[in-house]
């Protein structure tokens, strides 16, 4: 990382020191911030580095004394980050704004304390227009505060003393910082006692430090508090997704608080962590999006490897999720986040957050089977033509299908089930040399579903991985190739990953992007899916053809972006999603998106294409991203909707994904157009 750079005074731009790039070429962005290289002007567009550049990044410093800001530069070699901190100094108090003491907690008003400030009390108390779409709707009757308080993720549970406790996420900004766990008490649901903060950053903070989520931040995400074994836990979430778990020293609820996992660990990727004890004792992790695993009889780790919950007859359709569902889950789980398990009367119910027609929501699924401690069976041998079984046999093939994890109620059935659809999951693929290879590297292994064939004949020279089970349709290899001029690579598989999927930044040929002289990519009617980073930084690269398959077509974050001569692609009408600057750094004329499906496309997909004129989108985009097409010369969009189809899309949403456009109408099939 850069050298991190403090008493800096506030809301100033702060540079850092140069760095020399010793790699032949390497493909950088930037986040919260800006870079220069050498002693150009300092830019945020993704770029290319060769060696011998200096690299210098650039970030403004917070207002508030004390305050962190980061700004990150990615590179295919890591993730590099450069923080200034803001000097020490008084703010004066201004009456009836925020406060400026303690804005990381939530609890009573108070200056000592801390709490919610005068402007939050006003907006928030018994003020009708916050009801939500659910009580406007009148699906759940008008809520009162319990308390004022500002608090998200909040959660209740039950102490050994038969008392209430509640906490959850608290403060200003859980975006960028807050102080720590706070805690409240009550005897009836009712009347609540505020206990403080009884884990703090400050004074209890160990792998718990600043770190890059967007900007700096260093916040704790849902924390809960748990009586379980005799003892209380509080698991705790750090962005961006990183898991911990807490004990208390002394067996109250006030703690003192230190780690309880073994060497200070903790559970990285994903967040909203949960525990439930059942009725034997067993304790269980329950997090993300409904993941379970069971804990040790110590709680110093996992004793198990987390499953996922399979659902019986899934709710696939897209505007019942969260935006990222369709191209990282498949639509196919409970929900996207803050997963909790809880049993009643004999069933256990399975409950997260999902995005239900645009409204935050709560989605449960349920099961009645018997938790699975030490239960093995030998599983029984399915027909894998028939999918479907009476509902008796089914259960009794679930009970057996979980028992090989040793876990918890781990398949579950959704609540509103109108029958029964078992899935098997599909086989590993198996990966063996080929044998038109010279020799064969076991690393790569770990790239998961090998993607690629090619009709260059010089195979010696290089080394391939082949699949022969998966996908079924034909052939499947992942190459890495020295330098070979006007190359064409002919895509054969249904999922490209290659390595892309080991590092982020790296394109499939895992190496500098411009040591590979590709000039044309022709793909079958297989693939359906182009993994992040597969092409980007192909410089040479000018022609992509051919057809993809008739499934839903997914192009992930990444994809094409910096491939500088890149001018055309075949959209085709099976493309369903387009990820983060797939396009970012290309050199297109023309998108046009009109015939395909397209639902949701990710952030800047299109920026800087300086040549791109004409553009065309499809009335099933539903979910536009931010600054699609900035710094593009198209001045209009021709849309295959009609306007009043166009009306009912969120105007802030477009707004922001013309920021940094020249677009200055929309063009409807009829001729007509809509300036903004």
């Amino acid at each position: 990382s850069f050298p991190a750079q403090k008493e800096a005074e506030p809301d100033t731009g702060i540079a850092s020191s140069p760095i020399v790039i010793t790699d032949d070429t390497l493909h950088l962005a930037i986040g919260n911030g800006e870079y220069r290289i050498n002693s150009g002007n300092w830019q945020k567009s993704p770029q290319i580095l060769h060696r011998g550049d200096t690299l210098a990044v650039r970030v403004k410093s917070s207002d508030y004394p004390g305050d962190m800001a980061i700004c990150c530069a990615y590179m295919k070699n890591g993730k590099y980050l450069f923080s200034v901190q803001t000097r020490e100094f008084d703010i004066p108090a201004v009456r009836g704004e925020a406060r400026n003491v303690n804005l990381g907690i939530s609890g009573p008003d108070q200056k000592t304390l801390g709490g919610p400030s005068p402007l939050w009390l006003k907006y928030n108390k018994n003020n009708p227009r916050l009801s939500g779409s659910a009580v406007k709707e009148g699906l759940i009757p008008p809520i009162t505060p319990l308390i004022d308080a500002q608090i998200r993720d909040a959660v209740i549970c039950v102490g050994g003393d038969g008392l209430y406790y509640l906490t959850g996420s608290t403060g200003n900004d859980i975006w960028h910082v807050n102080d720590g766990v706070e805690l409240w008490r009550s005897p009836d649901l009712k009347e609540w006692e505020y206990m403080g903060v009884v884990w703090s950053f400050d004074r209890d903070a160990t792998w718990q430090q600043w770190r890059f989520h967007k900007k700096a931040v260093r916040a704790l995400w849902a924390p809960e508090l748990h009586y379980v074994k005799g003892n209380y836990y509080i698991t705790i979430s750090m962005p961006p997704g990183d898991r911990g778990l807490l004990k208390s020293t002394t067996g109250r609820p006030e703690g003192p608080y230190v780690n309880a996992l073994a060497n200070d660990g903790y559970w990285k990727d994903d967040i909203d962590a949960s525990l439930f004890e059942d009725e034997d004792g067993s304790v269980y992790l329950v997090y993300g999006g409904g993941f379970i695993a069971r804990m040790k009889d110590d709680m110093s780790g996992l004793a198990e490897e987390p499953v996922k919950p399979v659902l019986l007859d899934p709710d696939t359709i897209p505007s019942h999720h969260a935006s990222t569902c369709l191209s990282r889950r498949g639509c196919k789980d409970i929900g996207r986040e803050g997963a909790f398990l809880f049993k009643r009367n004999g069933t256990y119910y399975l409950t997260a957050a999902d995005s239900y027609e645009g409204r935050y929501s709560s989605m449960v699924a349920m099961s009645e089977l018997e938790p699975i401690v030490s239960k093995k069976e030998e599983a029984p041998s399915l027909d894998p033509s028939k999918k479907t079984m009476d509902k008796a046999t089914l259960k009794k093939h679930l009970i057996i299908a979980v028992s090989v994890f040793g876990g918890i109620a781990a398949i579950c059935t959704a609540v509103a089930v109108a029958g029964a659809l078992l899935t098997p999951p599909p086989a590993e693929p198996t990966i063996q040399k080929d044998s038109r290879a010279a020799y064969y590297d076991e690393a790569h292994r770990a790239t998961g579903v090998p993607t690629f064939s090619y009709e260059d004949d010089q195979s010696q020279t290089g080394y391939w991985i082949s699949s022969v089970s998966s996908p079924a349709e034909g052939s499947s290899y992942a190459l890495v190739l020295p330098q070979y001029d006007q190359l064409s690579l002919e895509v054969q598989a249904r999922y490209v990953t290659g390595v892309a999927s080991m590092e982020e930044g790296t394109n499939i040929f895992g190496k500098n992007p411009t040591d590979f002289s590709l000039s044309r990519i022709v793909f079958t009617q297989y693939t359906s899916y182009i993994g992040s980073y597969s092409f980007s930084g192909i410089r040479g690269l000018t022609s992509v053809q051919g057809a993809f398959s008739s499934d839903s077509l997914r192009i992930m974050h990444h994809a094409f972006a910096a491939s500088e001569s890149l001018s055309s692609f075949p959209f085709p009408a099976s493309l369903s999603y387009i990820g983060d600057e797939a396009f970012a750094g290309c050199a297109l004329t023309e998108v046009d998106l009109s015939a395909s499906g397209l639902t949701q496309i990710g952030n800047r997909v299109f920026a800087d294409n300086a040549n791109l004129a004409s553009i065309s989108l499809p009335a099933s985009l539903a979910v536009w991203g931010e600054s699609l097409f900035d710094k593009c010369p198209a001045t209009s969009i021709r849309y295959a909707g009609t306007e009043e189809q166009f009306s009912r899309l969120d105007r802030a949403m477009i707004d922001r994904a013309l920021e940094g456009s020249s677009i200055q109408s929309i063009i409807f099939p009829d001729g007509s157009s809509l300036e903004l």
